[in-house]
């Protein structure tokens, strides 16, 4: 289904990874197109998407940080004016990921304020204000553990949620602690 223009949404889940690549780029729960182009139409470029509206998506990575860990983000780019960095877990080593281990992983954002939140196992690790971002409606495919056939997860997903409401962190920790 298509995520709205002026929508507040909640993307969460469990997830357990059986193998970590370092420097791969892994989706989780995505909305929208990275990558490789799966509506059907016949794009330039060998099949990556080169036309709006494709390059519109959010949702939840694993990728590596600054350093060589490897950590949870909520990720987002809408049109050709929002183009945000990604809001990754800050924490560093502390969040650097392990193989074998649920974590319980959500991502609000909040149309009214414009406010982005990534929680890991109940807690809010990060938030940061966008501004109006949302140009045009996401009609592309919901993806769980890839955002594209380039990179896949190696793992478990368990209790994924999309939400059209930004739940708020009493809602997150009671999914982590249920």
């Amino acid at each position: 289904g298509t995520l709205p223009t002026a929508t507040s949404f909640t993307l969460e889940t469990w997830v357990n990874f059986r193998t970590i690549n370092a420097g791969q780029y892994i989706g989780i729960v995505t909305k929208g197109r990275e990558g490789r182009n799966f509506d059907g139409d016949p794009d330039a470029g060998g099949g990556f998407c080169t036309a709006a509206p494709c390059g519109d998506w959010v949702g939840l990575y694993k990728l590596q940080d600054g350093g060589s860990n490897q950590v949870l983000s909520f990720e987002w780019a809408y049109g050709s004016v929002c183009k945000a960095a990604g809001l990754q877990d800050p924490r560093g080593l502390a969040a650097n990921l392990s193989t074998g281990t649920w974590y319980h992983v959500a991502a609000s954002f909040d149309f009214a304020t414009s406010t982005r939140r990534l929680y890991v196992n109940g807690a809010q690790v990060a938030t940061d204000t966008l501004g109006a971002c949302l140009e045009a409606a996401i009609p592309h495919y919901t993806r769980l553990g890839t955002d594209s056939n380039l990179d896949f997860l190696d793992g478990q997903l368990d209790e994924v949620r999309v939400s059209f409401a930004a739940r708020p962190a009493a809602w997150i920790t009671a999914g982590y602690n249920n």
